[in-house]
């Protein structure tokens, strides 16, 4: 058996936001709403993310595409805002920001300062579509998306296998792969001239993160069937067919 070497990846800054789901302000937004149990009212947002309301409202409308948040109006008019309680992956997704928070903390709230706001919070019930939207975009671009759930999906793969299997070229597979170990998210070892690609169990929410991209694999069965078409993951039926 050939020895393999892990290939070193600069990590990012210590105290930075994680960059998970998007370049940090998306992330933020979600941990926020993770960690206080009641629909914010978009000024709330603002000011606890220190950020200008078209910034917030451009990045809740591409949440809200997904189905992972919820508005308790119309778009565009994003008047109280809450996690999705119908996305399929509601409850690993709630653990996995959760879990997160605790690295990158973020403002407890409390009650809204005026009246009017917690009279029409009272008994408000924000809950979205159960429909499960199009994901390309819940980790940023449709490449580091994709890119993860096959991860997840095939336990154990390399670039040349996401490849073949995707049809992304090398380098692109390269880029995701260099940002997701950045994150500290994947591992990557060197195994003669392959870059062999997982899970790290030693991300900080390992556990959490991969109950959510498999619950994720399970609701959408794409890439599940993607994984089944691996050379590389011995698991598969394709595998065990060939050998």
């Amino acid at each position: 058996m050939r020895a393999s070497t892990t290939l070193p990846i600069p990590p990012k800054p210590a105290g930075e936001p994680p960059h998970v789901f998007g370049q940090g302000l998306r992330d933020r937004l979600l941990m926020l709403l993770a960690v206080n149990d009641r629909p914010l009212a978009l000024a709330e947002l603002c000011r606890a993310l220190s950020s200008d309301q078209r910034k917030v409202r451009n990045t809740l409308a591409v949440l809200t595409e997904l189905g992972v948040v919820a508005n308790a109006f119309p778009a565009p008019n994003y008047r109280f805002i809450a996690l999705n309680r119908a996305f399929p992956a509601y409850p690993p997704l709630l653990r996995l920001l959760r879990v997160l928070e605790r690295d990158c903390p973020q403002e407890r709230l409390g009650k809204p300062p005026r009246t009017a706001e917690r009279l029409a919070l009272r008994g408000l019930n924000v809950v979205g579509s159960s429909e499960l939207r199009n994901l390309d975009r819940l980790f940023h671009t449709p490449g580091r998306t994709r890119v993860l759930l096959y991860i997840a999906a095939a336990d154990s793969t390399d670039v040349s296998d996401v490849c073949r299997t995707m049809g992304y070229d090398n380098i692109s597979v390269w880029n995701v792969a260099n940002h997701w170990q950045r994150e500290g998210v994947i591992r990557s070892r060197i195994l003669g001239r392959r870059r062999v690609l997982e899970l790290d169990p030693a991300y900080s929410a390992a556990t959490e993160l991969r109950r959510f991209l498999n619950r994720l694999v399970v609701v959408t069965e794409e890439y599940a069937a993607l994984a089944n078409l691996s050379t590389r993951n011995p698991k598969t039926k394709r595998y065990v067919c060939d050998r």
